[in-house]
């Protein structure tokens, strides 16, 4: 794929798939069948990863080289998942490779990154993968022809991630492995003539001990145990009437996860049931003028309970049901509340006749973790907010038809969905949701409802040297808050009309390691919708100075922004050493190559005294180099 750093990821692929609608150009925003970007979640062997976004979401924190296979799921979810109200995305690791060593690295002008993978012993072998970015010292040297008094004046990053797995075979069929996680995402930027200076930063922690056990060729079993830490923080330094002001926000979310399942995998006959315990302390919002950090320190204990069944005969029919039971607490050093809440998944596959297939899912899902989201870009920098009696469980009931034709080399899908959530949450003041002035985030949230609804449709083609993919979604979504609109609807934010993603790949020479080709895509989506401020009336501040205070109409996300336009071409070339010891892989692209300047929010000048439409990324060329041995 072509994307701004020259990669793709599991996020970028996951962005071209129907049902689903994007944020920001570039970023790793998704918005799954109407519901909020925070309503989806992202795993790692098992394990949640909360910020999931390096570069201001440009791509995501988990190396290619560390990724084994991916699982999205937005209908029809298996049981022994996190709870979320949208969809999933499921991560699993490389298992080590216990015949020989490999080590690869990979350079672009935006991250640069090495792996290795092997054996330490008989028994025991390691995968190490790690990338650093350099984009901090590429600044620095080009800060004196991009330096401005208006705009940006400084920048500084510090942005890494790094992987790390052990696995031991104890004996045949039972293994121990032992991962961690860690990245980081640290911006230092100064903007303007009066050195106004924004810090922000995002970073996750994860340690998983992994223990498995085959019993038999059909009974597996499987016990986790597991930490993973999110932090966030912004500081802001800036100049109001004449004196420096500096800002602090701070948030943080801990959990510690036991989990134990056992498999049982037949000739038709497939079963799964297990439970999990998760102990989370959250901290979120604690700005520089609380004066009680404890007093914003919420502990949660979640325990479910799950099972599922599977029957499946191959090219008749498929039939999955999968049922959870959460108990939910929440306590401070004042309260206590619980809370009990079922979830159901259904999911079912007829084939009519040869080529052509039926398929139906239902979902009950449900999410105990509210996110207070900012600028949707994307960014890791949101507040995670837990349950409670005021901030009530989220819940969504979704249910989806549709069929599937096949001939030859040729795929074609279609169906609808329909999806009604409840007790969404609604961050009036996103825009400025890292200032300690609204430190207190519990008195700006609206608790509303939302539905969604649409048609989707796929179509592939598979040839042997042209393969093209063609995604479709019409769709309509709406918000009801009984305290915006006069308790009407309106439309959500990223209630985009229609979504049309069109990938196209041939291939000049697909031989073994021998590959050559070229890649191109072209992505149209109607324009989000922002809150569009009517007039704005002066206001005076006790020393005299003026300024003006926009006005907005009662119905928010008003105005419809222009239609979102993008083409991308790359190039691949896959090649071997005469050996064949040493292995290489050059990508290089265009993004944007229209240089199509698509508007993704609005924002008030103070010279001109107008709001003006701000865009991202302009037309941008992109190189990525990988050597592996």
């Amino acid at each position: 794929m072509v994307t701004p750093i020259g990669e793709g990821d599991a996020i970028k692929f996951i962005q071209t798939l129907p049902g689903v609608s994007t944020g920001a150009e570039g970023s790793s925003a998704i918005f799954v069948r109407g519901g909020n970007l925070g309503n989806n979640i992202m795993s790692l062997d098992g394990v949640t990863l909360y910020g999931i976004s390096h570069l201001m979401g440009m791509t995501s924190v988990i190396s290619s080289d560390a990724v084994k296979s991916m699982k999205f799921q937005m209908g029809g979810m298996d049981a022994d998942r996190e709870s979320a109200l949208s969809s999933v995305i499921s991560l699993s690791t490389v298992n080590p490779s216990q015949e020989k060593m490999h080590i690869g690295g990979t350079i672009n002008p935006f991250l640069c990154g090495l792996s290795i993978n092997g054996p330490v012993s008989k028994n025991t072998s390691i995968l190490v993968s790690g990338r650093y970015s350099p984009v901090g010292n590429e600044y620095k040297s080009v800060k004196s022809q991009l330096s401005s008094e208006k705009g940006l004046h400084d920048f500084d990053a510090s942005v890494y991630d790094i992987y790390g797995k052990l696995h031991h075979e104890i004996r045949k069929g039972e293994c121990i492995d032992v991962s961690a996680f860690r990245s980081m995402d640290e911006y230092d930027i100064v903007y303007g003539k009066d050195s106004d200076r924004y810090k922000m930063s995002w970073d996750n922690i994860m340690y998983l001990l992994k223990y498995t056990k085959r019993h038999s060729e059909k009974i597996l079993t499987e016990i986790d145990c597991s930490y993973n830490k999110f932090h966030s923080w912004q500081n802001s330094y800036l100049k109001f009437n004449g004196s420096q002001n500096d800002l602090n926000l701070k948030s943080r979310l801990k959990e510690n996860t036991s989990e134990g399942k056992i498999i049982y995998d037949g000739h038709r006959n497939h079963l799964i049931f297990g439970g999990k315990y998760k102990l989370a302390e959250f901290m979120p919002g604690v700005s520089s003028y609380d004066g009680d950090p404890d007093a914003q320190r919420y502990n949660c204990t979640t325990c479910t309970l799950w099972g599922q069944y599977e029957y499946d005969k191959p090219e008749k029919f498929y039939f999955k049901a999968g049922a959870r039971m959460n108990f939910y607490t929440k306590q401070n050093y004042a309260e206590k509340e619980s809370f009990r809440e079922p979830e159901v998944n259904i999911m079912s596959e007829y084939h009519i006749a040869d080529g052509l297939k039926l398929s139906a899912t239902f979902d009950r899902t449900v999410q105990f973790y509210h996110v207070l989201e900012g600028m949707p870009l994307g960014w890791s920098v949101d507040l995670i907010v837990p349950s409670d009696q005021a901030l009530p469980v989220e819940t969504a009931y979704q249910g989806y038809i549709g069929m599937t034709g096949t001939c030859k080399n040729h795929i074609l899908t279609a169906g609808f969905y329909y999806k009604t959530m409840d007790n969404l949450v609604f961050f009036p003041n996103a825009a400025t949701i890292f200032s300690s002035t609204i430190s207190g985030w519990e008195d700006n949230v609206e608790i509303g409802k939302g539905s969604s609804y649409g048609l989707e449709s796929l179509y592939e083609y598979n040839g042997k040297k042209l393969s093209a993919r063609i995604s479709y979604t019409l769709s309509k979504t709406d918000r009801t808050f009984e305290a915006l609109n006069h308790g009407k609807p309106f439309p959500a934010k990223f209630d985009r009309r229609h979504i049309l993603n069109v990938h196209a790949q041939y291939y000049f020479t697909n031989n073994g390691n021998k590959k050559q080709g070229i890649t191109s895509a072209f992505t149209f989506q109607s324009g989000h919708n922002e809150s569009y401020k009517a007039f704005s009336y002066p206001s005076v501040t006790p020393d005299g100075e003026e300024f003006l205070i926009p006005y907005f109409s009662d119905q928010p996300n008003n105005l419809k922004m222009p239609d979102y336009i993008r083409f991308d071409i790359g190039y691949f070339r896959n090649w071997a050493s005469t050996s064949g010891k040493i292995r290489y892989r050059l990508q290089a692209g265009i993004y944007n190559l229209l240089n199509r300047h698509n508007p993704f929010m609005l924002m008030f000048d103070d010279d001109s005294k107008q709001w003006q439409e701000l865009s991202l990324i302009p037309i941008m060329p992109n190189i990525s180099f990988r050597v592996e041995f």
